[in-house]
C-alpha cells in the first residue's frame, strides 16, 4: 500500500515536471530568438543578424545557439559547434568575428567548424 502511494507521487511529480518543461518552451524560448528582430536588408552582417550566438572558450569560439531560420541554420550550423575560421581567416573571438565579417556587398562565408571531433566547411549565404 505504501508503495502504490509512493508510486503515485513520482508519477505525479514526473507529470508536473513534464509539464512545467512544454510550458517553459512555449514561453520562454519565442522570446530568446524573437521573429521580429531580423536584421534591415541594409545592415551589415554581424554575428546577430547570421543567426549566431556564440561564446568565447579556451578551445575557440563556441556556438551556443542558432536562431531558426536565419542564414546561419540554413546553412547547416548547429550549436555546439567550434568556429574556427571565417573565409580562410582564423577565428578566435566574437569580435574577430564581426571584424571578419564583410561590409555590403558579399554574398557568401565559408565557415570552417568543428563538429564531432571532425572539421566541416559550410557556405553561409547572407540576408
Amino acid at each position: 500500500m505504501l508503495l502504490q502511494k509512493a508510486r503515485k507521487r513520482i508519477l505525479i511529480i514526473g507529470l508536473v515536471a513534464v509539464a512545467a518543461a512544454v510550458l517553459c518552451l512555449i514561453f520562454v524560448h519565442p522570446h530568446l530568438f524573437p521573429a521580429n528582430e531580423t536584421p534591415a536588408a541594409t545592415a551589415e552582417p554581424s554575428a546577430a543578424a547570421l543567426g549566431l550566438v556564440v561564446q568565447d572558450t579556451d578551445n575557440g569560439l563556441y556556438v551556443l545557439a542558432v536562431r531558426e531560420g536565419s542564414a546561419a541554420d540554413l546553412a547547416g550550423v548547429r550549436s555546439g559547434d567550434y568556429l574556427l575560421s571565417v573565409d580562410g581567416d582564423t577565428v578566435a573571438t566574437a569580435d574577430e568575428l564581426e571584424s571578419l565579417l564583410p561590409e555590403q556587398g558579399k554574398e557568401q562565408l565559408t565557415f570552417a567548424l568543428l563538429r564531432y571531433g571532425a572539421e566541416v566547411t559550410i557556405t553561409v549565404t547572407l540576408p
